[in-house]
Parts: structure tokens; sequence; C-alpha cells
């Protein structure tokens, strides 16, 4: 190679510079192939970028989103564990990684990663939705509970979040509490037919 023969390092500022030419390049090529919808070229230049810039969550990103387009699961997941690795902030990356682990019932690696997503990401609605939807199904009521409160902080007239804080109280046996949030959720949405069904219980 080039900087094999290089011995002395009289060369090493033109050899960096070569270097960079080529990432930019690559970082061009890449887009472009993505742009164009060639997922499989885009994966192949994202990937080669990770790999070479593993501390950038972008490429990672990036090649996760080309292998979702290929259905190349198992590739796109490495993706976002290199991206959730180096504290990336997108909350996708977060929601899908989640759920992922919450599909292979990996529960509490799935709860510490939609925390993870939420510290960067505290009012999207859709990883928090995630969130207490896996607190929920694994019966963790009064840490769904805590989750709902800071939403509703944000989505006070939310009827689902009302309607779940008041699913989570019938839940914790805090009853009185329940047929309020039950009462809220079905003023802000009458056809909320599972309010009505709970306060007939």
């Amino acid at each position: 190679t080039a900087e094999a023969m290089d011995k002395e390092g009289a060369n090493s500022k033109y050899l960096e510079a070569a270097r960079h030419n080529v990432t930019l390049k690559n970082k061009v090529l890449a887009q472009n192939a993505f742009n164009a919808k060639d997922f499989d070229r885009a994966l192949q230049l994202y990937k080669s970028l990770s790999n070479q810039f593993p501390k950038d969550t972008i490429y990672a990103i990036n090649g996760a989103v080309s292998a979702n387009f290929l259905q190349r699961r198992t590739e796109a997941i490495d993706f976002m564990k290199r991206a959730e690795a180096n504290n990336a902030q997108n909350a996708t990356i977060y929601q899908s990684l989640g759920n992922w682990y919450a599909a292979r019932q990996e529960t509490e690696k799935a709860i510490q990663i939609f925390e993870k997503g939420l510290k960067f990401n505290p009012s999207n609605l859709f990883l928090n939705n995630e969130y207490i939807n896996v607190l929920l199904d694994n019966k963790q009521y009064e840490k769904a509970a805590q989750a709902i409160e800071v939403n509703l902080a944000s989505f006070t007239s939310s009827d689902r979040m009302n309607y779940l804080y008041g699913y989570v109280n019938q839940q914790l046996n805090n009853l009185s509490a329940a047929r309020n949030y039950y009462n809220k959720s079905i003023d802000l949405y009458n056809y909320n037919f599972d309010a009505h069904y709970q306060l007939g219980l």
C-alpha cells in the first residue's frame, strides 16, 4: 500500500488528504444511491463508512434504514445496536430496537432501551407509547403509572393517556382515581368504549 511504501512518513499529509477525499466521495455516493432507491449499493457504502467511523452514528442509522428497505432485519438490528451503543439520539432507533427486544421477550432489555431513548426524546409520543405498552404487557403498573403521569403533563387532552391512567389505577386498586380518569377519557372522546366498559364492571 501507499502507507507501507512511505516508511518515513514523508507523504503522510497527502495520504491523509487522500483518505479524507475518498470518505467524502463515499458519503456522496451513499446518499445518491439512497436517494435513487439503490438500497443495496447504499447499504454497502454505509457499512464501509460505519466500519471506518463506528462512533459516527449517522452512518449506522442510514445503514439500518437501507437494510430495512432490503428487509435484511438482522443487519438492520446490528446497525441499530451500534447506533444505540454510541448514544445516537434518533427516536426511531430506540423504538425499533426496543420493539425487537420486546418481541424476543427480553423485557428488561426492551425497557432499558426505551428509557434510554426517552432521555434523548422525552416528548416523543410514539416512543412513550411503546414504553408504556411494554410496561403494561408485563404488568409493571407502578412504573407505567409514573410514565403516564409524565405524558399527561404534556398531553392533558389525550383521551388514550387518561384511559391508560385510569386502567393502571384500577390495577393498583386506586378505584376512585380510576373512575375519575375513565370519565376524563370519555369527556375527551365519548366513543371510548374501553373506558365505558371498565366503568361498567
